[in-house]
């Protein structure tokens, strides 16, 4: 999300992120954290700045979703660091 030492990425290029993954602007889109929360509250405030209507926070860390024994579903061939637009 972040790029030529600034916080956000251009509004087009948070788009094309998204565009290049094949995930739809209207669909819901649910940002978590591995522990205690700033990446995924950064990532909400980018996907809402640049007008995604379905985007929730989860304010608990994944750590804590797996704890309380709730569904989780895995992407294939997912990367965490492939967050480049192009």
């Amino acid at each position: 999300l972040a790029t030529d030492g600034k916080i956000l990425r251009t509004k087009e290029s948070m788009r094309n992120l998204l565009q290049n993954r094949g995930i739809p602007e209207d669909a819901e889109i649910i940002t978590y954290c591995g522990s205690v929360g700033t990446l995924s509250g950064l990532a909400y405030y980018a996907l809402k700045s640049i007008g995604i209507p379905n985007v929730k926070l989860y304010v608990n860390s994944f750590k804590e979703w797996k704890k309380l024994e709730k569904p989780i579903g895995k992407q294939e061939n997912a990367s965490y660091w492939d967050l480049s637009a192009e």
